[in-house]
Order: structure tokens, then sequence, then C-alpha cells
């Protein structure tokens, strides 16, 4: 193999390689972002859950207060 050949190979892996990096960090951006949105959904979806818990809790003790008072 001549050197000029050699030359060629080499320039063709470092430019696959340098493409394959920036597609693989691409990836890598967007799942940074789409972990940041279910993060941001779980953190609203926990919200709700304490706050149905919250409510619930109420509706519970009104009817235990309820039945109480019927005695």
């Amino acid at each position: 193999m001549s050197d000029a050949w050699a030359a060629i190979i080499v320039a063709i892996i470092t430019a696959g390689s340098g493409f394959g990096l920036a597609v693989i960090q691409r990836f890598r951006k967007e799942n940074r972002e789409d972990h940041a949105t279910v993060i941001e959904s779980i953190t609203i979806l926990h919200q709700d859950v304490r706050d149905v818990s919250k409510k619930l809790d109420g509706h519970i003790s009104w009817h235990l207060d309820d039945k109480k008072k019927s005695r």
C-alpha cells in the first residue's frame, strides 16, 4: 500500500469517527432533554397525588366525625 492510500484511508476513518461522534452527541442531548421533560411531569404528578391524599384524608375524617355524632 502506498503512502497516498494510507493517508486516504486514515482520512476516511477520521471523518467517519467524527461523524459518528457528532451523531452520538446529538442523541445524548435529546436524551437529556427527554429526561428533563419526564422529571418535570413526575414532579407535577407527585404534587397532584399529594393534593388528592390530603382531600381523601379530610373526606374520611368527615365520615368518621359524622358517625360519631349520629351515635
